[in-house]
């Protein structure tokens, strides 16, 4: 991407901070948001909007193990408040309340052995947009141990129940809430579709000319 995606806008608002708010609106628990030490300063600032009081910044133990890592880091956080943790990027900033609710719902009646809720097509497992039981982490970090970082491999590892990615497309037509934006491109032609503009001083940061801009937000509308 070469910009955080976390500190990406939508309108005024952060992508931290749309994802933050919308996890607030629907559980009850704390926003835990991990990311590497060195970020930490510049996480604070993309999250200033967001009740500090119900927010929990922390670190990556282990270096080069990817978005796994920050997996185990955020359910071991979570632990102590919840036996499930919602787990999501920071580049879904339109995340549906309707796929919360239905994830949280499925919680309330599976078995205690189910340590994964996870949507699926035939061909991707969205793992970043699941819940996991909380409990879970040490099985994770045996994962990374044995360099298994893919989190796709969780719903496999974990005894996992599916959900089928039709009953997302059912209550969020567009799939916002497993979409993620990993290019300059996605980005733009994302914030086009909803009738945002892209900052000039992101656009200069991701070295996008005007008429790439131009001819992304008209391909578009077209």
């Amino acid at each position: 991407m070469g910009y955080d995606k976390f500190r990406l806008r939508l309108g005024e608002q952060t992508f931290l901070a749309c994802v933050g708010k919308k996890l607030l609106q629907n559980f009850q628990g704390p926003v835990i948001c991990v990311t590497s030490s060195e970020s930490i300063a510049a996480v604070e600032t993309a999250a200033k909007d967001l009740p500090q009081n119900r927010l929990q910044i922390v670190a990556d133990e282990r270096g080069d193990s990817g978005p796994l890592e920050g997996i185990r880091v955020g359910l071991k956080t979570a632990q102590p408040f919840s036996e499930w943790a919602f787990v999501t990027s920071c580049d879904v900033p339109m995340i549906a309340s309707s796929v919360l609710q239905l994830l949280q719902s499925i919680a309330g009646s599976v078995d205690d052995d189910t340590e994964a809720i996870v949507p699926a097509s035939a061909s991707r497992i969205f793992g970043m947009t699941a819940l996991y039981r909380t409990a879970s982490h040490p099985k994770i970090d045996s994962l990374i141990e044995q360099g298994q970082l893919r989190v796709t491999g969780l719903a496999t590892q974990l005894e996992t129940k599916i959900v089928d990615i039709d009953e997302l497309k059912a209550i969020d037509p567009p799939l916002d809430s497993v979409r993620n934006l990993n290019s300059p491109e996605h980005y733009l032609r994302f914030l086009s579709e909803k009738g945002f503009a892209c900052p000039p001083e992101i656009e200069q940061q991701l070295n996008l000319r005007t008429d790439e801009t131009s001819h992304l937000t008209k391909t578009q509308n077209d």
